[in-house]
Formats: structure tokens, sequence, C-alpha cells
């Protein structure tokens, strides 16, 4: 059982149930890194896993074989089940998923050690066949004031993508489960204000024909949990910095239907 794999993960537990300005970034490397599997992923769809493969090496994400949940704690089983049942190919990008020999504080402590610097990019890719269907990724970023860029800017990207012509366009965003959004420019501006913690979630559709075979087009979606101060405290009472996460999956349309 490869339990770095799994220190890395752990971070969407806290935030399952679930400031500043609109400032900080990601360092430029990592930023990188992580629009390669978000904002530049809608050009992998349909692509070889051995393609994909070669993508995300080259982009510095490291395969991680052989995972599995069986001895997983429990939060992260409950979340990560279906999507590991459909997953082919885990990827890490900020932490060797070679480095597994080590008790679970030693992990708490790599994972610290990495996000003061640096952030951890896990990416999930789910084929059809052969053909790359859905890629899900997240990263994982020390807590700080004014974070939001690093899910705004990937948004702002994706949402960019939805063609003009498109025959169907649906896009919905929603805040804290309850304040709903029908423009995207409204909905970045309210996670760039918020002051205390943020979930909030979003999903773009567009649907660009219809045929005999079925739709053609993409889905994105996101997910940003900037932690409030009580689950920062959570937080750090398990050992962790205090850190935030933002994830997004693009695939074929069909994936996701």
């Amino acid at each position: 059982m490869k339990k770095i794999l799994f220190i890395a993960v752990v971070a969407f537990a806290f935030m399952a149930c679930g400031g500043g300005n609109n400032g900080a970034e990601l360092p430029s490397k990592d930023k990188k890194a992580f629009n390669k599997v978000t904002v530049e992923a809608l050009d992998l769809v349909g692509q070889s896993s051995a393609s994909v493969d070669k993508y995300l090496s080259d982009a510095g994400f490291k395969k991680a074989p052989n995972v599995t949940l069986e001895n997983a704690p429990k939060r992260v089983k409950g979340q990560f089940k279906a999507l590991a049942e459909e997953a082919e190919v885990m990827y890490i990008y900020g932490i060797d998923p070679d480095d597994y020999n080590m008790t679970e504080e030693e992990g708490i402590a790599l994972f610290n050690k990495t996000i003061k610097k640096n952030s951890i990019i896990v990416v999930y890719a789910m084929y059809e066949g052969d053909k790359l269907a859905m890629l899900e990724s997240s990263v994982i970023v020390q807590w700080a004031k004014g974070n939001s860029r690093i899910y705004t800017d990937v948004s702002d990207e994706l949402y960019k993508q939805i063609p003009e012509d498109a025959v169907q366009v649906i896009w919905k965003g929603v805040i804290n489960g309850k304040n709903e959004y029908a423009k995207q420019d409204e909905f970045v501006a309210a996670i760039a204000a918020a002051e205390d913690g943020i979930a909030a979630q979003e999903q773009g559709i567009a649907i660009n024909a219809i045929t005999a075979a079925g739709y053609d087009g993409f889905v994105y979606i996101g997910v940003w949990h900037n932690p409030t101060e009580k689950e920062r405290n959570e937080m750090e009472s398990a050992g962790f910095l205090p850190y935030a996460v933002a994830s997004f999956g693009v695939g074929d349309i069909a994936a996701s239907m």
C-alpha cells in the first residue's frame, strides 16, 4: 500500500463537507503544470493512453502504479470510491509516488514540507477503451489569504473555450451550497471577495452538435475549497498545515452522461 499517495489525497477529506482578494497565484512552474491538466486538457480528450502518458510525463507528472483504496482512511474511501473504480491511471506532481515506505507521521511531515514551497497535484485519467474520456485534476496548496486566483484563473480560461456558436450552452455555479449563479464572471468575483473560506462549484457544458450517434461537445467541472478558520484549526489539530484545494475535470460530454 503506497501510504504517501493517501497523504496527498487525504487533503480532500477535510473539504468533503464543505480568503481575501483576488491576488495570490501558484508558483510559475506549478501553475504551468496545473494548466497542462486543466486549461489545456481538452486537447487530450480522445487521445490514446500512450499519448496521454507521454504528455503528462513531459509535464512533470509521475505515474502511480497499482493504486488502491483498500487500506485508505474511511473518509478518503467514501469520497474516492466511485472515481477510483473508473480511473485507470493516477499521476502525482510534487511528491514522488515511489516514496511510500514511511509512517503516516512521516508522510504528513513530507506533505507539510512540500506545500510550504510548492504544490501537490493529483491527476486521474479515465478511459473508454484506449481513448481518454475524462481528466480530473486537483491541486493542493498551503492556505493563504488572497489565493483565489489559483481557482479563478483556470475557471476563466475553461469558460473561454465554450464556442460562441455552440448549439447549446449550460453553465451553473453554486457557492456554499446555496448561492446560485448564472453568470461566470459574477461567480468568480464572489469567490475573490470571500473573506473567511468558501466552497464553490461550477459546471460548464458545450453541445457543439447533435447527431444520430449522440452529442458532440465537452464538459468541465470545477470545485474550490478555501478553508474557514474552523476548518484550518481542524487541519492543524490533525498535524497538517492549513491548505486549499482546487479541482477540475474536463472531458467528452458523452463521458458525463
